[in-house]
């Protein structure tokens, strides 16, 4: 199935693909496949198309806040030091994947399926899923700005480049032959660039980014650790507890409990 879209005014979407086979092309670019997880898309006019593979159920749940609705209830009613609407097309395509906000589309979702027609409810978590994206991008900025003063512009780019691939492919992360082409580097000018700008090597990063979406995936309590372990590519459940005991110092039954 394809559907067509033209929109012709700025808009912030963020949403959560629970499953379903999709890709997106946009103004004639490259098709780009969208994972699952939460994802954010920053929309100037444009158009394109959305393809759906067939035989693949779709679930998924999406916060669409257009300009104008930024600027009336947002821009006029908060300081910069609240929410900071100049800065709402800077924020970054990556790191959405945690247990906070996949909780938020969690309840929105459930809401919806219930037919919640609040709007005071929606609005409310809509405004505590901004001020966790806003408080995300500005901790992101400063943690990046202190660490990349000896990495050019160009060379920054690059390294967001990279990440952005990391993140939009977490479930089948590319090889770092890929990421080398991606960012126009050498393995090692690779290696030392990545760690320099974002604090780990790019392997730790990868293990790091696969444990958040776990994070997400455990939410879910139709979920066993098995299942996730084999949603997440690991050989068995033993692996994936090993990793995951050594990023967050606990095994995965250990968080289950304790959230419960």
């Amino acid at each position: 199935m394809e559907r067509k879209y033209e929109i012709n005014q700025k808009l912030v979407k963020i949403y959560y693909l629970e499953s379903g086979g999709v890709t997106l092309i946009q103004n004639g670019r490259k098709a780009q496949p969208i994972t699952e997880g939460i994802h954010l898309y920053l929309n100037k006019p444009s158009q394109g198309r959305v393809l759906y593979q067939p035989n693949i159920p779709i679930s998924y749940a999406s916060v669409l806040l257009f300009e104008d609705y930024i600027e009336k209830n947002l821009q006029d009613r908060f300081t910069p030091d609240d929410f900071d609407y100049a800065e709402v097309y800077d924020w970054k395509a990556f790191d959405y994947n945690t247990p906070e906000i996949g909780t938020l589309f969690l309840q929105i979702r459930d809401k919806l399926i219930a037919g919640e027609t609040s709007r005071l409810y929606y609005e409310s978590k809509v405004g505590e899923l901004l001020s966790i994206v806003a408080g995300n991008f500005h901790k992101q900025r400063q943690e990046i700005a202190s660490k990349h003063q000896s990495l050019s512009k160009q060379e920054k780019k690059a390294l967001e480049s990279v990440r952005l691939a990391i993140e939009q492919n977490i479930l089948n992360p590319p090889e770092l032959s890929q990421l080398c082409k991606i960012a126009a580097m050498g393995q090692t000018k690779l290696r030392e660039s990545f760690k320099a700008m974002y604090g780990v090597p790019i392997g730790a990063y990868i293990r790091q980014a696969k444990m958040r979406y776990a994070l997400l995936l455990m939410s879910k309590p139709n979920l066993t650790i098995g299942n996730i372990a084999e949603h997440l590519g690991y050989a068995n459940a033993s692996k994936f507890a090993a990793t995951f005991r050594k990023v967050y110092g606990k095994s995965p039954e250990e968080y289950r409990n304790q959230k419960r």
